[in-house]
């Protein structure tokens, strides 16, 4: 025999299974409302309304927060890059996706050398990008580059130049 909360439980996936439903239902009413409002312009030889597909296209708001904090794991991966070596995007994809990184190899590729240009532009971490090596991660200087003689400790000395 059946205890009450084996109705609840019966009851809850019953509501659960209609809202997925009705959820599927709405995705393509929206999907059918996105292909009507495009008609009339291809009608009339034009574009279709982008405003018009834009309202009706849903809105995914998932993949924002998957890979939330993306930017930090592609610092963190290039502070541990060594020094001097070229900085090869593929297999840092594959190490992130190992991670818990999640999209198409291609939006993941253009997304990190974008990251890879802004960090070289400020000069942060040490990025050089060379044409036809492509970036690498270089130490920082432990002197300033002045000439040797700037340098060099003169107090006590008499030089002469000769003219």
């Amino acid at each position: 025999m059946a205890s009450q909360k084996d109705h609840i439980e019966n009851a809850l996936n019953q509501l659960l299974a209609k809202k997925h439903q009705l959820e599927g239902e709405v995705r393509e009413i929206e999907e059918a409302i996105g292909a009507l409002a495009k008609v009339p312009a291809l009608l009339e030889g034009g574009r279709p309304s982008v405003l018009a597909f834009e309202k009706s296209r849903p809105k995914f708001e998932q993949s924002q927060s998957i890979n939330r904090g993306l930017s930090d794991k592609v610092r963190a991966y290039i502070a541990e890059y060594p020094y001097g070596e070229k900085i090869v995007v593929g297999p840092m994809i594959e190490d992130l996706g190992r991670k818990g990184v999640k999209g198409k190899h291609s939006s993941l590729y253009a997304y990190i050398h974008s990251l890879l240009k802004k960090l070289t532009a400020a000069g942060e971490m040490g990025l050089q990008y060379t044409a036809g090596v492509g970036y690498t991660r270089e130490r920082p200087a432990l002197y300033p580059k002045e000439p040797d003689a700037v340098l060099v400790h003169t107090e006590g000395l008499s030089v002469s130049v000769a003219e």
